[in-house]
């Protein structure tokens, strides 16, 4: 399994302030600040939830070794272009590998060798020697499926509402159940 972390995060949201407001019925701006990060919020514990990254970013993937197989899975998609793939050897030589086709159809993405090629077979560095960068998520909000903007707007309009964890001499609940239920359908298989 490959370790990731984010080099270029996301520059926009899923969903806009004027949609989120427009779900909220707030019509002046007093809570903007709260409702733009209350936006940022629901999209990250959506994106955790699916395995999935609903708006372009840059991802940094990075492995000890190649696989046995054929293929590499990539662990945040979609796939919208493999940027780099590089490996270091034991002495500290980097090189590059493109001898590989992107699968942007597969759940999960993969990079999948090329007929006749086969994996590097050199002696590698210790630590990380394998870097895959790479764009995931959605290149526009009108790629983005409806019900990850719903699910979205519903933890929104939930937090906006309940903005303590805990309220008393009511029922508490942690995630609403129907935006729960949206992402599920598109969970990620790593998930």
């Amino acid at each position: 399994m490959l370790k990731y972390k984010i080099t270029t995060p996301p520059i926009s949201e899923p969903v806009t302030l004027a949609e989120a407001k427009a779900h909220l019925r707030v019509l002046d701006t007093n809570e903007d600040v709260l409702i733009q990060s209350l936006i940022s919020a629901a999209r990250e514990y959506a994106e955790s939830v699916t395995g999935r990254a609903f708006v372009s970013r840059t991802i940094t993937a990075v492995c000890d070794s190649f696989p046995s197989g054929r293929s590499i899975s990539l662990p945040v998609g979609p796939l919208i272009s493999v940027v780099s793939v590089n490996y270091t050897d034991k002495d500290n030589n980097t090189f590059s590998f493109t001898d590989f086709s992107a699968d942007t159809f597969g759940n999960p993405p993969k990079l999948v060798l090329n007929t006749s090629a086969s994996w590097p077979g050199a002696a590698l560095l210790s630590v990380n020697p394998i870097q895959i960068v790479y764009r995931a998520g959605f290149e526009s909000n009108s790629d983005i499926p409806a019900t990850f903007k719903q699910a979205i707007l519903l933890l929104v309009g939930h937090w906006f509402e309940h903005r303590e964890e805990v309220i008393t001499g009511t029922e508490s609940y942690s995630v609403p159940f129907a935006a729960e239920a949206l992402l599920q359908q598109w969970r990620h298989p790593y998930t």
